[in-house]
């Protein structure tokens, strides 16, 4: 069970096959693991849990930065025993600004060479309108937490969909296909203030 127990923070917690809180992980079975960085202005949400090969668990969601118009795709990173990996990123935690788009990460796949694509939805600036026009963001992670740039247009792509204009746009939902290409899914606006369902596969 993951959530964003307290401010700036992510945290997971684990129970037995009982329902029970199980105490070998972490301290009781809670892990918390905080962003202690002064330029964040608040935690936005922790959104998925992924568990790779290797039994580590990776939560990944937003937070906000100063201007608290513009958030940011942001990843934490726990042993199997829930203590914070410090091999990912710094002390476990990364947190990926792509500038002036207001970034929110939907979901997080996971390959076999263990690199992490997070994707989602990024405003298109400028962002401190009431009704902002949003496009599919996808970027990559290394194993290490650093930013592949390989992937998209230097670790990144933006995508628009764009049924109608200035229409929200963004990734609900997504797997890791063979050979490192992406599907993910979600919802494309309507001039109707709805959504239309889009499938949309990425190259590795």
């Amino acid at each position: 069970v993951v959530g964003a127990p307290l401010a700036f923070s992510f945290g997971a917690f684990r129970l037995d096959a009982n329902g029970h809180a199980d105490t070998t992980f972490a301290a009781g079975g809670r892990a918390i693991i905080t962003f202690d960085d002064p330029t964040l202005s608040m935690i936005a949400g922790n959104s998925t849990v992924n568990i790779d090969g290797q039994g580590r668990i990776l939560m990944t969601g937003t937070v906000a930065g100063s201007n608290s118009f513009i958030e940011n795709f942001a990843a934490a990173r726990l042993n199997a025993d829930g203590t914070p990996d410090v091999s990912f990123g710094s002390g476990g935690l990364v947190v990926v600004d792509i500038g002036d788009h207001d970034a929110h990460a939907s979901c997080a796949m996971l390959d076999d060479a263990g690199r992490i694509v997070l994707a989602g939805s990024a405003g298109v600036p400028p962002v401190n309108s009431i009704f902002p026009n949003y496009n599919v963001a996808a970027l990559r992670l290394l194993d290490d937490g650093a930013l592949d740039t390989s992937f998209g247009d230097g670790g990144l792509t933006l995508l628009p969909i764009d049924l109608v204009q200035d229409g929200t746009d963004g990734a609900l939902a997504g797997i890791e296909l063979d050979g490192g290409k992406v599907l993910v899914v979600g919802t494309a606006g309507t001039d109707n203030g709805g959504g239309n369902a889009f499938a949309l596969q990425l190259d590795a």
